[in-house]
């Protein structure tokens, strides 16, 4: 059996009712995943007091952990625990082995489970298109934030991966909501990214500011601006499932 038989084998029985939403972060090389996917994760902790994963994906670059200033600390616990309502996979080969080809089945079971004890999972991946586990995770997510540069050689990378996940990968259309990062005076239009992207929700658009770089270099995120986070939470949240879930959050 090849990867895409197994792919459609384990894809179409990878849902288990749960009240987790799983939420992928994607874009082109240096848009800023793992900020986003960093600040994202701790927004959602924090300011929402939501308990929340955030899952480093992306295996050649591991950049959760320099941010979080994980990486000279040894522990035998693959998950770390930042404050009461953050928990960290710094590298998810901790819990799976990726050059094994049963990583397709422990993937599911791996996020089948930690969907039952959190109730945001954040993922962090990778623009490398040739790692086949990436179409696996972004097809299991319940959203997936694809991050644009609003430049012009920017957009064309970000056109070319869409058209990767869509026509190629069968993803969702619906479940994809494009985040405009890095946003400055010198950006595109509004009116020439809404018809580069006429095909997806535009849910938020993030400044670029000098204190991101405060943000990775010390991990304080209390001077960035919310607005655009929250944003993004209020479309990838479900309030009802959220509320109903209180045994999660009384765990």
């Amino acid at each position: 059996m090849n990867f895409n038989e197994k792919f459609e084998e384990i894809n179409n029985g990878f849902y288990e009712e749960n009240n987790c939403k799983t939420i992928a972060i994607t874009g082109s090389f240096g848009v800023g995943k793992s900020v986003v996917s960093s600040i994202l994760a701790k927004y959602i902790s924090e300011i929402e007091k939501r308990k929340t994963l955030l899952i480093d994906f992306d295996t050649f670059n591991l950049s959760i952990s320099s941010i979080f200033e994980f990486e000279n600390i040894n522990t035998k616990s693959e998950i770390k625990k930042t404050n009461n309502n953050l928990h960290i996979l710094f590298d998810i080969r901790k819990m799976i082995d990726l050059s094994n080809e049963l990583y397709i089945y422990k993937i599911k079971e791996l996020f089948n489970k930690l969907k039952k004890e959190y109730e945001f999972i954040i993922i962090d991946t990778s623009s490398n298109l040739n790692y086949k586990y990436i179409k696996l995770v972004l097809s299991y997510a319940d959203n997936i934030i694809f991050l644009v540069e609003p430049n012009l050689v920017e957009t064309r990378k970000a056109t070319n991966m869409l058209e990767v996940f869509i026509n190629d990968w069968n993803i969702d259309v619906d479940k994809i909501k494009l985040v405009i990062n890095k946003v400055n005076r010198y950006e595109l239009v509004n009116s020439i990214l809404e018809e580069l992207f006429f095909e997806f929700e535009i849910v938020s658009k993030l400044q670029y500011e000098d204190k991101y770089n405060l943000f990775i270099n010390q991990n304080n995120n209390f001077l960035i601006d919310k607005n655009g986070y929250r944003n993004i939470y209020e479309k990838i949240k479900n309030r009802e499932e959220i509320y109903a879930n209180s045994s999660v959050r009384s765990n």
